[in-house]
């Protein structure tokens, strides 16, 4: 297909809309007129094909051409325009007009063959046009042989199906080049705006009402999160562990994301782990406990494709202390339910800084492993209204331990009382 530089200077023009249609040529760049036209001298052309449709009827037309004729010359110099062929379109145009036009090609370095001019004395219909750019006539680009003619009528939506019948006979099929419907309500409206006119066209269509069957509106299956986090040098990944362990008890699939670069083993088998490839289509997993590692920057990946996940209905969320904040300000704009669990040293340094955090947790686990200072803990419990303080086990070693812990943390639905 062609790629071709058009330009017409009758703005109610459809032969670019046409050429494209019937994929005869490619519209690199359409204009009215080269020397109006700013944006030639800011953009490369190079195409197989020049075009100037030029139409002698149009009132003062003389002038506008002649300084195109001047700027085309410019662009025939021009590093930024390059083209294969030319073709200058004459239509009912003065004869010295031709002169003027084979005055400017001299300038062009094209061969002989790559140079047309074209007077046509008459209307210059879209055939001519097709026929004139790739030396076809429209029509006759393909020889028939057929068994069978069907004919439908132009604007009628044909519901009857019509058998294939095979034969060694047929050669070529005959591509559909032209609506002719189309092509003659686009030469009325053209020839009415030239003349002034108001056409008026009346058709009886047969409307028909479809019936389409009511699709089910998709819902997302949200899931309950339970975020884990901790300060620095606590083994927060063990309340993480306990809390998975406690779901698989209760027969409650559990999926444990890891986003603290740090691995760690829930139980020795008998667990699911993921990648992100498993999370781009449906997933039912085989233990109760699955298991993946993701970082700050694919855990939108994972909310995307959440309810691939089919049958999980805990999400336990083990973060680190940097990504904290983030992430619960992503999960504050979903749609699903989530805990918050902070593991902190027990002493108030750690409650002051807790208290700065934007993010403040549903659960406080104090640990005394590490730090164990006598100060008023009680005396926080302004700052912290409606969030349910524990102290963390010295052991998870049997499954009552865990779920003694599980039910510290969640036991109180209401969220008000202040543990110590």
């Amino acid at each position: 297909m062609l790629n071709i530089y058009l330009v017409v200077n009758k703005s109610n023009s459809i032969a670019s809309q046409f050429l494209e249609e019937q994929k005869i040529a490619k519209i690199v760049h359409s204009a009215s007129s080269l020397s109006s036209d700013t944006t030639i001298d800011q953009n490369i052309y190079d195409v197989d094909k020049f075009i100037y449709i030029y139409y002698g009827d149009v009132k003062d037309n003389n002038v506008a051409f002649k300084q195109d004729l001047s700027k085309f010359k410019m662009m025939l110099k021009s590093a930024f325009f390059s083209t294969n062929s030319i073709l200058f379109i004459l239509v009912q145009a003065d004869p010295d007009i031709k002169e003027y036009v084979q005055t400017v090609l001299k300038e062009s370095d094209l061969p002989k063959e790559n140079i047309e001019i074209v007077e046509h004395n008459e209307t210059l219909m879209i055939p001519e046009l097709v026929k004139y750019i790739s030396g076809v006539s429209l029509g006759d680009t393909t020889k028939n042989t057929y068994l069978n003619v069907y004919i439908s009528e132009a604007g009628k939506n044909e519901k009857e199906r019509y058998e294939n019948k095979a034969s060694d006979k047929i050669k070529n099929i005959t591509p559909q080049l032209v609506d002719d419907s189309e092509m003659y309500r686009r030469r009325v409206r053209n020839v009415a705006i030239s003349n002034d006119r108001i056409v008026s066209q009346k058709e009886t269509i047969n409307l028909s009402k479809e019936e389409f069957p009511m699709h089910k509106r998709k819902t997302l299956d949200f899931k309950e999160t339970i975020v884990v986090s901790g300060e620095q040098y606590t083994n927060f990944l063990d309340i993480a562990k306990a809390y998975a362990t406690y779901f698989e008890y209760v027969g409650t699939r559990c999926l444990v994301i890891n986003m603290t670069n740090e691995s760690f083993e829930i139980r020795k088998k008998g667990i699911n782990r993921l990648s992100l490839f498993d999370l781009e289509h449906q997933y039912i997993p085989e233990h109760p406990i699955s298991y993946i590692n993701l970082n700050l920057a694919n855990f939108s990946h994972l909310i995307a494709n959440e309810d691939n996940l089919i049958s999980i209905s805990v999400k336990i969320l083990v973060v680190k202390e940097e990504l904290y904040s983030i992430v619960c300000n992503i999960l504050r704009c979903s749609l699903g339910n989530f805990k918050i669990v902070k593991l902190i040293h027990k002493q108030s340094l750690s409650f002051e800084k807790l208290k700065s955090v934007p993010v403040t947790p549903d659960v406080i686990v104090v640990t005394n492993k590490l730090i164990d200072e006598d100060f008023d803990i009680s005396s926080y419990r302004d700052d912290f209204h409606g969030t349910i303080c524990v102290l963390e086990p010295d052991t998870f070693t049997t499954i009552d331990d865990q779920r003694d812990f599980y039910y510290d943390c969640f036991g109180n639905t209401g969220g008000e009382d202040y543990n110590d």
